[in-house]
């Protein structure tokens, strides 16, 4: 498993690459929270070497990616889906179909990650915002 554009490329492309060793028409399913750019250029190779691929970046963390809970962001052609939907539905209990456009997986989890690193820090509900200046705490009454 690899979480880096060049790590991934190693893993398919490299001199012991994946790829290589693949039957024709197999499918790759690309997991790695990476740039959707980085995902159409490994995608592209992939189908340039006879191979479907699926663009499903995962999300929920070692944990629940052991006991099968996590999430799959998942984009790839319709006919890829459909042979691969055991395959998929045996790895996360939560399958988002994205679309069909390689890459749009990889752009919801940036969507994902992002709305995951805004949450924590915003403030509490019982504060509000002052037009003009900051959160603000409500004023304790005594």
């Amino acid at each position: 498993m690899s979480s880096t554009p060049p790590g991934t490329r190693d893993a398919l492309f490299g001199p012991d690459g994946a790829a290589a060793a693949l039957a024709p028409g197999a499918t790759v399913l690309l997991c790695p929270t990476i740039a959707p750019q980085d995902v159409e250029q490994l995608a592209a190779a992939l189908v340039e070497r006879g191979l479907a691929a699926i663009d499903a970046p995962m999300s929920g963390g070692p944990a629940r990616a052991a006991d099968g809970s996590m999430s799959l962001m998942v984009a790839c052609d319709e006919d890829v889906f459909e042979r691969n939907r055991a395959l998929v539905e045996t790895l996360s209990s939560n399958v988002c179909r994205i679309g069909t456009r390689l890459g749009d997986g990889a752009r919801t989890k940036l969507v994902n990650n992002l709305l995951a690193g805004i949450n924590p820090p915003a403030p509490p509900r019982r504060w509000r915002w002052r037009s003009g200046s900051a959160w603000t705490r409500p004023e304790r009454s005594t």
